[in-house]
C-alpha cells in the first residue's frame, strides 16, 4: 500500500515559491553581470561613440552594435596574436581592466559618465532636461538624480 505524501501548507508552498524566485533572479543577475563583461569592450566603443558623435541608436541597436564590435575584437585579437587561447586571456584582461576602470570611475571618483553609458543600454531611457531631444537614463531617487 502507498503511503499518502505530506502536504504542504500554504506558508511552505508559498517559501519554496519565494525561494524558487530568488533563484531565478540570481541566476538572471548572474547571466546578465557576464554578458556585460565580456560585451564590455564593444559597449565602451558604442556607448562612446554614442556620446562624441550624437548617434540616436535605440536599445536594441546599442546591444547588436556592442557584440559586432566585441567579436571583431576578438577577431582582431586572435589573427594578431595568432593563438586563440591567448587571445582570449588578452581580451577577457581587457574586459577586467574596462570594468575595473569603470567601476572607481564611478564609485571611486564618482564620475557620471559610467552610469551615462551603462544607461543607454538600460530600458529605462528618459528625455534628458539638459538637452532636448536626447535621451539619458531614469532618474535615480536613491542617488538625487541619473
Amino acid at each position: 500500500m502507498q503511503e499518502a505524501m505530506p502536504r504542504k501548507t500554504k506558508a511552505e508552498l508559498q517559501a519554496e515559491a519565494t525561494f524558487h524566485g530568488l533563484l531565478v533572479a540570481l541566476v538572471v543577475a548572474v547571466v546578465m553581470t557576464a554578458v556585460v563583461f565580456v560585451l564590455s569592450p564593444g559597449m565602451l566603443v558604442v556607448s562612446g561613440t554614442r556620446d562624441a558623435f550624437g548617434f540616436d541608436l535605440s536599445r536594441g541597436q546599442m546591444w547588436t552594435f556592442s557584440i559586432v564590435v566585441a567579436a571583431a575584437y576578438f577577431g582582431v585579437l586572435g589573427r594578431a596574436i595568432r593563438d586563440w587561447r591567448k587571445a582570449g586571456g588578452v581580451y577577457l584582461q581587457t574586459c577586467l581592466c574596462i570594468v575595473l576602470v569603470m567601476a572607481f570611475a564611478h564609485y571611486g571618483l564618482e564620475a557620471s559618465f559610467p552610469g551615462r553609458l551603462l544607461g543607454y543600454f538600460r530600458a529605462e531611457q528618459v528625455e534628458d532636461p539638459q538637452t532636448p531631444g536626447s535621451k539619458s537614463p531614469a532618474p535615480n531617487p536613491a542617488r538625487g538624480g541619473p
